[in-house]
């Protein structure tokens, strides 16, 4: 005998039935039979739990003669009936903290029927099942393997998941031959299938979330009595001892486009446009793009995603919106690469927006444990469009350009390199102005009575006057504090002065000191403005 065509019915599996948002009847757990030339119910009923069960089949299609049916009849076969055999699961991947029946799970395990599946805030497993179904198990779920088992006739499959808390997502088989049988359940839902991929969460409300998106779905309550049917791109909602909701359409898909594809720091961002309708976000990385290994699950209130904790390596993004019933929308994917090792050394100087004087500028920055040498560039555009200099293979952690830099505005930045020649990222870029030394002041210009000082300035500049008989600014020293670069003095009393302005800037900025200057008051000169005005003795 040959089976030439058959599958499992659940009641109401038709386009029409499953695209339509209206209530349907409870289905009917049947396996749908095409008969051949030659079948008889006597051989059908060898395939049986008891032989004998032809006779229900007789009764129930409505069959005059058990030994001649004619070719091409479909027989309903109630799966109660059929004989069947334990087919356990594969263990695909797993990551993080998962237990199966409170025992570690490791890849390549088999998992028979009643095996429950628990999973950590980290956690994360995959299963294939025997007709290579996949059902992935993310964090913080329950999950218990209630039936698993192969139908003798046609040797295809029933699988039962009751999901209590927590989510898991399917990928059932597409197959040319019998339809299997899938269902999971919640404490609020059961949700039956043909090949199609679907998302399912549980939370301790009893509240069941279906999210499909491809094929079809029907969604029942939880005694199995009332249900929708949801096509791809919808969602609904069940609530403990209510009917399932109406279904709606699942948000779109994000555009990723403009996301980066490199990351170059330990915690990765990813900055996202909010989408119209999200009130929170569902982020995921694997590392391949078919997310067998999920190694980040996240929910986001916000459209700015974070993780760290990663390996250099290349990534996979998988994200959607989730609206405010909690239905998650529609995938969007986009690979990028994390290198961010060895990461870069922190600067010390010069200070980030700071000011310097002078032809030379010194850069300073810590030591990198797993940095053998620094390659450091400095430009005068913040994109380094044009590099000023290009110094590689730094040792230590200070370095002096041997060429002057003219005064301006500067960024620099620095990355580590490994002892192998691995360079890792740039560090954040710095900026820094570069100022020329302050220039000459002239010599003073000295009157009968007083002496005239100025000297070049800028606005909003406050400045320090010294004046003193040495060099080192000790002797007789006169400090004064001004707000202008110019400054009237009463003559002072003959022989040799020095002095030196120093300007501060509107920012804080104290530029150095102008180089030392003297000037010289004659004896004769000083001699004569005395005795004629003895009043100022």
């Amino acid at each position: 005998m040959r089976l030439a065509y058959y599958a499992l019915l659940f009641t109401g599996l038709s386009c029409t039935w499953l695209q339509s948002a209206q209530a349907v009847s409870p289905p009917a757990d049947e396996l749908l039979y095409t008969t051949q030339r030659g079948d008889t119910l006597i051989d059908i009923g060898k395939q049986l739990n008891k032989p004998d069960d032809w006779k229900q089949l007789q009764k129930l299609n409505h069959i005059q003669n058990p030994r001649l049916i004619p070719t091409g009849s479909i027989l309903h076969i109630p799966v109660a009936l059929l004989r069947s055999e334990d087919a356990p699961a594969k263990v695909i991947s797993v990551v993080g903290h998962a237990q199966a029946d409170q025992q570690p799970l490791t890849p390549n395990s088999l998992l028979k029927s009643g095996t429950e599946i628990v999973t950590g805030s980290d956690g994360f497993v995959l299963l294939q099942f025997a007709n290579g179904t996949h059902l992935a198990v993310q964090a913080d779920s329950r999950v218990t393997l209630t039936a698993l088992k192969k139908f003798t006739i046609g040797r295809t499959y029933d699988s039962t998941v009751k999901l209590q808390t927590g989510r898991v997502e399917t990928q059932a088989a597409k197959t040319a031959g019998p339809s299997p049988r899938y269902r999971i359940t919640t404490p609020s839902a059961v949700m039956s299938v043909r090949g199609t991929q679907f998302r399912v969460a549980s939370d301790d409300t009893q509240t069941s979330r279906t999210e499909v998106t491809e094929g079809l779905v029907r969604v029942a309550d939880a005694d199995d009595q009332t249900a929708v049917g949801v096509a791809a791109g919808f969602g609904n909602i069940v609530t403990n001892d209510k009917p399932p909701m109406t279904p709606v359409a699942l948000l779109p898909a994000l555009d990723l486009t403009r996301l980066p594809t490199l990351q170059e720091r330990p915690v990765i961002r990813f900055d996202l446009a909010a989408s119209e309708g999200a009130s929170a976000y569902r982020a995921q990385i694997a590392d391949d793009a078919q997310f067998t290994r999920i190694l980040r699950d996240h929910l986001f209130n916000s459209p700015s995603i974070k993780f760290d904790g990663l390996d250099d390596g290349k990534y996979w993004l998988r994200l959607r919106a989730v609206d405010r019933n909690g239905l998650e929308g529609l995938d969007a994917q986009r690979e990028f690469v994390l290198k961010a090792r060895p990461e870069p050394p922190f600067v010390i100087q010069p200070a980030n927006n700071g000011k310097l004087s002078g032809e030379h500028v010194t850069f300073n920055w810590t030591l990198a444990d797993d940095a053998a040498s620094y390659h450091l560039q400095i430009a005068q555009q913040a994109d380094f469009h044009t590099i000023t200099t290009d110094a590689d293979k730094l040792s230590g952690n200070t370095y002096t350009p041997a060429q002057a830099l003219a005064p301006g505005v500067y960024f620099w930045r620095i990355a580590s390199i490994r002892s192998d020649g691995d360079r890792g990222p740039y560090g954040d870029v710095r900026q820094f102005t570069l100022k020329p030394m302050p220039a000459t002041p002239p010599p003073p210009v000295i009157g009968a009575d007083s002496i005239q000082l100025s000297w070049s300035g800028e606005p909003g500049q406050t400045y320090e006057l010294d004046i003193a008989r040495d060099r080192q600014f000790k002797e007789a020293l006169q400090h004064y504090t001004l707000s202008k670069p110019e400054i009237s003095l009463p003559k002072p009393s003959w022989g040799i002065w020095f002095f030196r302005v120093r300007a501060t800037d509107a920012d804080s900025y104290v530029n150095p000191y102008t180089t030392t200057q003297r000037f010289e008051i004659p004896f004769g000169e000083w001699y004569w403005w005395h005795n004629s005005h003895p009043a100022d003795e």
